[in-house]
């Protein structure tokens, strides 16, 4: 079965589980449609849908999420001030999607696994003919196996550090 990551993190499914997927978007036709596709994903399961970042926030800690489609820009509160409410430690692995492509950056360095472009199409999200394409959740479930790991170490700094040494070593 299931587990938690240290702190009551990010949730880590069991491998043959679906996915315990939440969308979030402020917009009802993107909402609607991005539950249509993670329906249609058998690797995944819907356990919810938010309109706003607020309850976003309530919903993730409430209960176990392994993998959440986040809008950017949303009223009341945007994407990153979500993931800053749950708390990085906490969050699960996040897929942003955006009308605005400048926000890509940032997302990345917030740790997303993905950034899609509204309208979003089936291609993108990673979908073939209602399954997820299998390097993707190949991908999602070592980064779900690897983040109770991961996290305390990029919270002390340790993988900056890392990757600075190693650019170095490079050009040595």
């Amino acid at each position: 079965a299931g587990g938690r990551a240290r702190g009551g993190g990010a949730a880590v499914s069991d491998s043959a589980a679906p996915l315990r997927t939440v969308v979030v978007d402020d917009e009802p036709a993107t909402r609607g449609y991005l539950c249509h596709m993670v329906r249609r994903a058998p690797e995944l399961a819907l356990v919810g849908e938010c309109a706003s970042g607020g309850d976003a926030v309530e919903l993730l800690r409430a209960q176990p999420v392994d993998l959440v489609f986040l809008d950017v820009a949303m009223p009341d509160l945007d994407g990153f001030g979500g993931i800053a409410a749950v708390g990085v430690e906490r969050m699960p692995p996040v897929v942003f999607v955006s009308a605005y492509a400048e926000y890509a950056v940032r997302a990345f360095e917030a740790y997303a696994l993905d950034y899609l472009l509204k309208p979003v199409d089936e291609g993108r999200f990673g979908v073939r003919h209602g399954r997820l394409d299998e390097t993707s959740l190949s991908a999602l479930r070592c980064v779900l196996c690897l983040l109770p790991c991961v996290i305390p170490l990029v919270g002390s700094g340790c993988i900056a550090r890392w990757m600075r040494a190693a650019g170095a070593n490079r050009e040595a």
